[in-house]
């Protein structure tokens, strides 16, 4: 898992950051914002961390409470989650692929 990140966000505002996906996205060839379920045009965008473990680490114990163990064998995969306001069909987009 090459891009599960270890470290606190960065210290930009969630709106600075979600600014910068979109045009990273943009500048990516990104061309569409319609719904490819419903065809509307109508989003949601929130930034979402995902805990993840990898499965090579070795075992550390229940996952919550967090502990010191669990945190060095863990990490979050920052996300742009994407949400239809019309019908939900939802995407996400890895922050750290796309730079931001």
């Amino acid at each position: 898992m090459s891009n599960v990140s270890r470290v606190s966000p960065p210290s930009q505002s969630p709106q600075g950051r979600i600014r910068k996906a979109i045009e990273e996205l943009k500048r990516r060839g990104v061309k569409s914002d319609t719904c490819p379920r419903c065809d509307a045009s109508d989003w949601n965008l929130d930034l979402i961390e995902v805990s993840t473990k990898s499965p090579l680490a070795p075992a550390s114990g229940p996952i919550f409470p967090r502990t010191s163990e669990y945190d060095q064998a863990s990490g979050f995969i920052p996300l742009l989650g994407i949400v239809c306001k019309k019908c939900g069909f939802s995407m996400f987009h890895n922050l750290d692929v796309l730079g931001v």
